[in-house]
């Protein structure tokens, strides 16, 4: 169900979205029409839309069947999620220093490429005013729907942002770290924009219900929390994941994760690793020998069970929120392919 409807209706998503992006930034002053061609080149990387596609899912929440004319039903408003993603991924690819991503640079990279070391600061500037593009995409939906649009928007990005202050917050401390903060730092950080985010767009629009979207955007939530979780696990065990990440960059900078908390929690007060994990940089050496131990301690499966038993909560809640056929079935798959699949190499 996932594949295929990713299949189905990414294509006239796509086409809307590089319509759409070619006409606003062919609507930006002169002076940044090069950081606007930029910026159409990096945001057509993402070719399947998940998160525009998630939107439709919403629109159609009670159909049998989700058809093609969703996408011209609910139009742009089918791009916020995309957008909200390019604004959180631009800020996110600042703070970390990334260059590139899935074979191609960073929009920090590309603008550095193009006016030399200012180009992070342009990319800053740039990702604010990616929230004038959301107000565009907004501006032909009925007003009463349109400001619970936005009230869905600023929500998402201030527990986003709360979520990311509190990662940054953690890095000098370990020990008081709990399981349960970590799993509310997740929902808070990744797990509105990317699923809870993209559903409540979609269903906003139709004026459905706002009790039932809010409990299956919970249920998304909770499922983005345990899609942290494996991504967790793919960077710290690359050899044991089947899509393992093998950038060790998130080990080195000591990132306050799950995993790393498990760690931390199951080492004798005496072993060196602790004095490394309570500090705040790893040497390549010191990394590769926490990746080790994040499989011989216990850390990794420990984290994958929590993973494992998230999903197991938000399917049993997403039974009771009798939604249609279509998006019962999208969010299930979405659940068993994103989260549990990714799981067999640790539960195994």
């Amino acid at each position: 169900m996932l594949t295929t409807t990713l299949h189905r209706l990414s294509p006239p998503l796509n086409a809307l979205w590089r319509r759409t992006l070619t006409h606003w930034t062919q609507e930006l002053p002169p002076h940044l029409s090069g950081l606007g061609q930029d910026y159409l080149a990096y945001a057509q990387v993402d070719s399947l839309l998940p998160r525009p596609v998630l939107a439709l899912v919403g629109a159609g929440h009670d159909r049998p069947e989700l058809p093609e004319s969703l996408v011209e039903e609910l139009g742009p408003l089918a791009l916020v999620p995309q957008v909200i993603r390019d604004f959180f991924a631009i800020h996110d690819d600042i703070v970390d220093g990334d260059t590139e991503k899935f074979g191609h640079p960073t929009l920090p990279e590309a603008f550095r490429h193009r006016i030399g070391a200012a180009g992070h600061g342009a990319a800053l500037f740039w990702g604010d005013l990616l929230l004038s593009l959301i107000r565009d995409l907004m501006k032909d939906a009925e007003p009463r729907t349109r400001a619970v649009l936005w009230d869905v928007v600023i929500e998402c990005v201030s527990r986003t942002q709360h979520g990311q202050l509190q990662e940054l917050l953690w890095q000098r401390e370990v020990g008081t770290i709990t399981t349960e903060a970590v799993l509310r730092m997740y929902r808070d950080k990744a797990g509105d924009y990317c699923y809870g985010l993209p559903w409540r767009i979609g269903h906003a629009a139709t004026g459905a219900d706002p009790d039932q979207r809010e409990t299956v955007a919970r249920v998304l939530e909770t499922i983005g929390t345990a899609s942290q979780i494996v991504d967790d696990l793919a960077t710290g065990c690359p050899d044991l994941m089947n899509a393992g990440k093998d950038d060790a960059a998130e080990i080195r900078t000591l990132r306050r994760t799950l995993i790393l908390i498990e760690l931390h929690q199951r080492l004798p007060a005496d072993h060196r690793l602790r004095q490394v994990i309570e500090g705040e940089h790893a040497t390549d050496e010191q990394a590769e020998e926490i990746r080790r131990a994040f499989v011989t301690t216990g850390a990794a499966r420990a984290a994958a069970h929590t993973a494992a038993a998230l999903v197991e909560t938000a399917l049993q809640d997403l039974s009771r929120a009798r939604l249609g056929a279509a998006a019962h079935a999208y969010i299930t798959d979405l659940a068993h392919q994103r989260v549990l699949k990714g799981l067999r190499p640790v539960l195994d």
